[in-house]
């Protein structure tokens, strides 16, 4: 697969990464970084443990990642969650809300994962 079929992929913006960044080397590299950033495994944890304050702060950090790449539909999901955590208490809506982001993360990874 290649990046802009990857970023298809991930319902990701590919034209405005490579505006802001100029090399597919350097979106690349950045994005293979995201797979081994822990913000999403520390959400996780978090939410099962139901430290809503950690979590909070967790999922704030995937959205910037996710803001800088470019990676749409994941900055949505996570920007989402982040909204209903703000408070430090789990919302209604937090289980559903981590349900989708969790699907966008994974769809971000196996897509990355499949980078020529």
């Amino acid at each position: 697969m290649n990046l802009r079929e990857c970023y298809s992929a991930m319902g990701a913006d590919y034209d405005d990464i490579l505006r802001r960044l100029v090399s597919e080397e350097r979106i690349i590299r950045f994005l293979r970084m995201l797979a081994r950033d822990q913000s999403f495994v520390t959400l996780k944890n978090a939410l099962a443990a139901e430290h809503y304050e950690e979590a909070f702060r967790a999922s704030h950090s995937l959205k910037g990642i996710c803001m800088n790449m470019g990676l749409t539909r994941l900055m949505e999901s996570s920007s989402a969650l982040t909204e209903n955590l703000r408070s430090g208490q789990a919302g209604k809506d937090t289980a559903a809300l981590f349900e989708a982001l969790e699907q966008d993360y994974h769809t971000a990874i196996e897509a990355i994962e499949k980078l020529d």
